[in-house]
């Protein structure tokens, strides 16, 4: 029994002792405060040593930070839809007809010239085309068609103008294209509105601008003047406009910009 105790005084001894040095503090370094990690306040005896009586210091605990990773900028890159340029193709994606303009590739209709013959857009790669839809009862329409014919004879085989009355017949387009002197510019009688329709013209004139390959770069409706029907040829590689000419005023009224419904005005 006596043996039995002073075993269990024994174990008792050494987990006391295993606890204090736990506690203690290696000599040169100051107690830490693990949870807040505050200064410390020590309290040093110096009276065997023969100072004045126990004085206190104040430990300033330095936390250890570790630095993050070096994450190197991302450079967000947008992509904007296709504009097309003077020589390069459509979009891969052309979309629905109910959006054609600037980045397609021109819709696969057959235009019926007043002359007879055929005439398929498709057919004029290579060079840069003009695809203007008119009325013959359009006010705004006329000079239009009158600054195209001059551009047509100044550009020659480069430039291809077609000429689409909408909802007119042949008789009627050519009567027009008479009484306005034009030539050298394709006529084309859109009588049950088919090229209308495929195009979504809405208003006339409409013009579209084609470049070589064959897509759509440019579509304004209404009338734009002559600035604008250069600014036009300029996106399909024929010509230059000045600075002072992209930031001129459109030309013509209000109501001539806005042009006419389809039918006329």
């Amino acid at each position: 029994m006596g043996k039995q105790w002073v075993s269990i005084l024994g174990l008792i001894g050494v987990l006391l002792g295993l606890s204090a040095c736990g506690g203690m503090v290696p000599a040169g370094q100051s107690p830490i405060d693990r949870v807040s990690g505050t200064p410390v306040v020590v309290r040093e005896d110096d009276v065997a040593a023969g100072g004045p009586g126990p004085t206190e210091r104040t430990v300033a605990i330095v936390p250890t930070v570790t630095p993050l990773p070096t994450v190197s900028p991302t450079t967000l890159v947008l992509e904007t839809p296709l504009q097309a340029s003077a020589t390069s193709g459509p979009a891969s994606d052309a979309g629905p007809l109910s959006d054609v303009g600037a980045g397609m590739e021109v819709p696969d209709v057959i235009l019926q010239a007043v002359t007879g013959e055929a005439v398929q857009l498709r057919d004029l790669r290579g060079k840069s085309v003009v695809l203007a839809f008119f009325g013959t009862t359009c006010a705004p329409c006329k000079d239009e068609l009158l600054v195209l014919q001059q551009l047509q004879a100044q550009y020659g085989d480069a430039l291809e103008v077609v000429l689409v009355g909408a909802f007119e017949d042949g008789e009627s387009v050519q009567a027009y294209a008479q009484e306005l002197g034009l030539s050298d510019v394709r006529l084309v009688a859109d009588d049950v509105g088919e090229a209308a329709f495929t195009y979504e013209v809405m208003t006339i004139p409409t013009t579209f601008f084609i470049n070589r390959a064959g897509a759509i770069v440019g579509r304004e409706d209404g009338a734009v003047g002559r600035t604008g029907l250069a600014l036009g040829l300029a996106r399909v590689g024929l010509g230059q406009v000045s600075a002072e000419e992209q930031m001129a005023p459109p030309e013509g009224t209000e109501t001539e910009r806005l042009g006419c419904p389809l039918g006329g005005c």
